[in-house]
């Protein structure tokens, strides 16, 4: 084994372990040491054991951390000088690094050391550098395992990325075998699958700054759609917490695609406020406790046109009084007599009265309908109403991260939803029971612009409102 003072290859003195894990590791450690061939420059020295419980894909790894870091020429990546095999210890084979001053985040966070939103924002943008580099070469090199302590901070806040022996250099071939490498908590999943795609490295490092920000390993934030929820634990800008939840996606299609679209859209600078469009009709209720959104009918029975009321009735009634009874009779009539063409124009009649009554009935629907929407830190109840009498009520419980979407029709027509992670329904009948989790119509038939402003204004309540409870 090792020890403090010991002189190895007629070069090195070690002077004390780096790694806090493997400081009594018996198969791999990491020493500081000083190189006697270079005026006791500080070095850092990984040293491997094969043999015993080291396997093959140790020594994998640890060759294809030797050769990676060969090629690399980059400022905030330590440099490999020579590698070597040792005879005394027996067994052990090291190479040397580039020693880098500083102190991992880890390290920082560990001493109570808490980053700002300034900090993290700076120390996002020189990894997301260093991987635009490192994904660039041809074939693209995947670190793996981006984490507080393979990140050093040096006293002139500059971020260096270490530790590269989970690196991938080379494509995963279809069926071929694969060791499982990463931390948990700042892996994505499908890493532990075997496929490791560049955004997998943004997952990593979206983790990493979560944790900087709240103070909290990501793994203790993961929920049951493995989504890691944060926004209750930090207070950011919108534009950086709508940045981390996409950089941390579950599923890589949804993440950004590269760390060069990251890089963009990070220091994109967050869209203005979008204002409250001229003679809405949406009234919105604040409060510490709730935020209640009121989307009134079209057309009130108050205010409505007595001439248009008019119409719609008579049509209706005329509907229900002539063609349906008239359809229906004809059709008896027809039936006992077998005449197919009075049945044919009968049945007609009377599918035609049907249609005309739903069209009628949907019309009014829309023009009467009324909807109110009861939000909480983490449910959301929708309450819809037609002619002032409540007929349907939907709650659903909210997580942290949930986003209303937007789905823009035309101009005119533009509805907001919400994906709840699960469901009630009560209906007229006062019956509550679970439903499907499906998407929720929060509002429909608004313009393009009262839908992305009531969007807007329902995340702006909810950050909000995450911020309070964690501050208490």
């Amino acid at each position: 084994m090792f020890a403090a003072g010991q002189v190895l290859q007629e070069r090195y003195v070690l002077r004390r372990p780096l790694d806090r894990v493997h400081s009594h590791n018996d198969f791999r450690q990491t020493w500081l040491a000083d190189d006697l061939g270079a005026a006791d420059k500080p070095v850092v020295l990984k040293f491997l054991r094969f043999g015993g419980r080291s396997q093959w894909a140790d020594l994998k790894l640890f060759e294809r951390e030797v050769r990676v870091l060969r090629q690399l020429n980059h400022p905030q990546i330590p440099r490999c000088g020579e590698s070597f095999h040792l005879r005394e210890p027996v067994g052990w084979m090291g190479f040397v690094e580039t020693y880098i001053v500083g102190e991992s985040l880890q390290t920082l966070m560990d001493q109570g050391r808490r980053f700002s939103e300034a900090a993290v924002q700076s120390i996002a943008v020189q990894v997301l550098e260093i991987l635009v580099y490192l994904h660039g070469c041809s074939p693209p090199i995947l670190h793996r395992d981006i984490k507080p302590s393979n990140l050093i901070l040096t006293p002139a806040r500059q971020v260096y990325m270490i530790d590269f022996g989970a690196v991938q250099d080379r494509p995963r071939s279809a069926g071929q075998s694969f060791t499982v490498v990463g931390t948990y908590g700042y892996t994505p999943m499908e890493q532990f699958g075997g496929q490791t795609e560049p955004a997998s490295d943004l997952y990593a490092l979206g983790a990493t700054l979560i944790h900087l920000l709240a103070g909290v390993p990501p793994a203790e934030l993961v929920q049951a759609d493995l989504q890691i929820s944060f926004c209750d634990r930090i207070s950011t800008t919108p534009h950086l917490s709508d940045w981390l939840t996409q950089m941390t996606a579950p599923a890589l299609a949804d993440r950004f695609c590269s760390a060069t679209q990251a890089l963009t859209a990070l220091r994109t600078p967050t869209n203005p406020p979008i204002l409250e469009p001229p003679q809405s009709r949406i009234l919105l209720q604040p409060s510490s406790a709730s935020l209640i959104v009121s989307i009134p009918a079209l057309i009130t029975l108050k205010t409505m046109a007595w001439l248009e009321l008019t119409l719609l009735g008579a049509l209706m009634g005329g509907t229900l009084l002539v063609l349906l009874p008239f359809g229906f009779q004809s059709l008896i009539t027809a039936s006992r007599s077998l005449d197919f063409a009075t049945m044919g124009a009968s049945l007609l009649l009377s599918v035609l009265g049907g249609i005309i009554v739903s069209l009628l009935l949907l019309t009014l629907k829309r023009l009467l309908g009324a909807t109110q929407l009861t939000f909480t830190t983490d449910t959301v109840t929708a309450q819809y109403s037609l002619w002032g009498l409540p007929y349907r009520q939907r709650r659903c419980r909210l997580s942290p991260g949930t986003n209303l979407k937007v789905l823009p029709f035309s101009s005119t027509d533009a509805t907001v939803i919400i994906v709840p992670l699960s469901t009630e329904e009560t209906s007229s009948d006062t019956n509550t029971k679970p439903s499907t989790i499906q998407p929720i119509t929060l509002a429909e038939k608004l313009s393009l612009a009262e839908g992305e402003w009531l969007a807007q204004e329902i995340q702006n309540w909810r950050r909000e409102h995450q911020s309070n409870v964690q501050s208490q």
